[in-house]
């Protein structure tokens, strides 16, 4: 994978939970790591991180339980009559 394909993977995984703005300022600082002075320079980006995926997961959570439930199939030669 060349850069840009890397960068395009970490949007699609990291936008959801850190949103837009802090996605691309991480990116842009991970891709000049070399001039980063220190690395807690990324820790405003990532200081939100946990309260976003907690809303992401509560998300998931409510259409999971919007889906109706789905029948649960019975094999009938394993079921035996009396």
């Amino acid at each position: 994978m060349d850069t840009e394909q890397v960068n395009a993977k970490a949007r699609v995984l990291m936008t959801p939970v850190l949103g837009a703005r802090n996605t691309e300022a991480i990116i842009q600082r991970v891709n000049a790591l070399e001039a980063l002075k220190d690395v807690r320079e990324l820790r405003p980006f990532l200081a939100g991180a946990g309260a976003a995926s907690k809303r992401a997961m509560r998300k998931r959570a409510v259409k999971k339980a919007a889906k109706p439930a789905r029948k649960k199939s019975v094999n009938k030669k394993a079921v035996k009559k009396k």
